[in-house]
């Protein structure tokens, strides 16, 4: 009997402030294949009994090896939140993500947020929003960057990489957990780790409406 066969292939210091929630990122689930076998006659194609969901050998080697290549290649992904984010904060947030996002760390090369990103002035692009100074809200440009650095320590600490400077904010923020914080402001107060593996790693960091992402790979 005749066969037609289709295959599918199937993120004391002068420093930003927010109240939002945390969530770790779940890795993006893998592609599958799926093979559907209706019979050309005699069988209705609608009947459960001509229809096959069946992975054939090959296709799901591939999409396995697929799988397995995006987890090797991903060593951390770390998530949070700003909802309700003013339009100023939203925009900090944004600029300093994409400011180190694909950034290629070699090994043993140290990283700094604060030179990734430069100065969080007007000039470089920054607005005015929520910031810390000695534990009480201000203004200040680059309100926001605080939660991109945040979300970076702790991607480098899953990726288990070399921490060499960190500081918690003069008070709480509600984006990660007590003690999950890293708290920048150019000049003084950076965010630094070192690649100890024996390969290059990259940062790559998103937006996805409210919620930003960062992921340590291999480059």
């Amino acid at each position: 009997m005749k066969k037609t066969v289709a295959v599918t292939l199937l993120a004391g210091l002068i420093c930003c402030g927010c109240a939002s929630v945390s969530n770790k990122a779940s890795m993006p689930a893998g592609f599958g294949d799926r093979i559907h076998v209706a019979s050309a006659g005699g069988a209705d194609a609608g009947d459960p009994a001509a229809r096959q969901n069946i992975l054939p050998p090959v296709a799901r080697r591939q999409a396995g090896n697929a799988a397995n290549d995006t987890e090797n290649k991903t060593l951390s992904s770390f998530s949070t939140e700003f909802k309700n984010a003013t339009k100023s904060r939203s925009h900090n947030i944004r600029r300093a993500s994409a400011s180190i996002d694909q950034t290629v760390i070699t090994p043993g090369e140290t990283f700094s947020y604060n030179n990734t990103i430069g100065p969080t002035s007007k000039a470089n692009g920054y607005m005015l929003g929520r910031v810390f100074v000695k534990g009480k809200d201000s203004k200040g440009y680059g309100g926001g960057v605080c939660q991109v650095s945040s979300t970076l320590y702790n991607a480098a600490l899953e990726a288990e990489l070399e921490i060499t400077e960190r500081h918690p904010h003069s008070k709480a923020v509600g984006y990660v957990e007590e003690g999950k914080d890293a708290a920048t402001s150019y000049g003084s107060v950076d965010l630094k780790f070192v690649n100890n593996k024996s390969f290059p790693i990259k940062i790559n960091s998103y937006v996805e409406t409210d919620k930003i992402t960062v992921a340590i790979e291999r480059a």
